[in-house]
């Protein structure tokens, strides 16, 4: 480990990303989102989860970093999984405290991006529920579906990123209230042609 000092192992971390690994070491070709199949045991469905700077397989539960990664498809203990990594993708050897304040820097702004897109999985889905309690109606149950369809999509891929929740919040609650306002106007239209012991039979 003394060949192998901190500053290395950050600069092969920030030059080489889980996804960019995972196309030179395995198969992005089936990729969905987020999910790829493992190459660390063969697999052949999308069952490996990955973002910028982890992994996790919910079949064979390895999991980690890019160094791991690496260690567990080629079977190499830690020092040969850096150097490797560091031949493969041309990462000099040596300090590089450039490489470890940007990753410093990228490690910051994935963790404000993951804390958004959790923020958006919540109001998502707490939405969702607000719409399931509504009486039923033709586009209320239509949203119900469309939102049902986007939360299990955003489960699967396990990334919420490429939803504008905000702008699908709005445009289902205008719906909702256009429609809440329309059905009370024909309310009131069918009450005002009624005679007057009608209404208050």
């Amino acid at each position: 480990m003394s060949n192998y000092p901190r500053y290395d192992v950050e600069a092969v971390k920030a030059a080489v990303s889980v996804p960019d690994a995972l196309e030179r070491y395995g198969d992005l070709s089936k990729r969905r989102g987020n999910r790829c199949p493992c190459p660390i045991h063969g697999g052949k469905d999308n069952n490996l989860a990955f973002r910028d700077d982890s992994f996790h397989c919910f079949v064979c539960n390895c999991g980690g970093d890019v160094i791991t990664l690496v260690e567990k498809i080629f079977s190499l203990s830690f020092p040969d999984a850096v150097r490797k990594l560091a031949e493969d993708f041309g990462v000099a050897p040596g300090v590089d405290p450039e490489a470890v304040r940007r990753r410093q820097l990228a490690a910051e702004a994935r963790k404000r991006r993951v804390e958004r897109e959790k923020d958006d999985f919540r109001r998502l889905t707490t939405f969702y529920h607000q719409v399931q309690d509504l009486p039923p109606t033709p586009l209320r149950d239509r949203y119900v579906g469309t939102l049902a369809a986007t939360i299990d999509d955003i489960i699967q891929r396990g990334d919420a990123s490429s939803y504008p929740v905000d702008e699908i919040i709005s445009t289902m609650r205008q719906g909702l209230q256009w429609e809440r306002q329309s059905r009370t106007s024909v309310h009131s239209a069918q009450l005002s042609t009624q005679p007057f012991h009608e209404r208050t039979s």
